[in-house]
């Protein structure tokens, strides 16, 4: 998550060098405009996507922080995974709604705003909560197949 961060940061440099006509204008005007807006546009929803993939491949370490300083109760613990599953549910069908699929692949060439800012705001934080949530979801399942106990498990201190 960290390497895709890092390669649509570069990109969005690059292209942004290419997009300015008034940031950069002591540069020559540099060709290819278009495809350099579509990288642009293509690797900001990149960015958003490995930014919350990287956050859910987190939530355990802050998790098991927060648990050491206030040790949360059962209920506590199937409530928040009640809202997390319901924000995810709304991330899910927000994804469809915003047409982000649109947006990853390149299909796009323009990004529209919601008039509505406030509900905006709301689809895209429940689309982080999505991915987040589902990345937490396979760090989890992918370490179910590793526990320490488990003879397959090497650690680092095995020959």
């Amino acid at each position: 998550s960290v390497f895709g961060i890092a390669v649509c940061i570069i990109a969005q440099a690059a292209s942004a060098v290419v997009l300015s006509k008034h940031a950069l204008a002591f540069l020559p005007a540099l060709p290819g405009s278009a495809p350099a807006r579509s990288v642009h546009l293509m690797c900001s929803y990149w960015s958003f996507m490995f930014a919350f993939a990287h956050a859910g491949l987190q939530v355990k370490s802050v998790v098991r922080r927060i648990g050491r300083t206030a040790p949360a109760s059962r209920a506590l613990l199937w409530s928040a995974r009640i809202v997390v599953a319901a924000v995810s549910a709304f991330g899910a069908a927000s994804f469809v709604q915003i047409g982000l699929p649109a947006y990853l692949t390149g299909q796009a060439q323009f990004a529209a705003g919601d008039p509505n800012v406030v509900f905006a705001c709301a689809r895209w934080a429940s689309v982080a909560v999505l991915v987040a949530a589902a990345f937490h979801c396979l760090r989890k399942a992918l370490e179910s197949f590793h526990e320490p106990g488990d003879s397959n498990h090497l650690s680092p201190d095995s020959p």
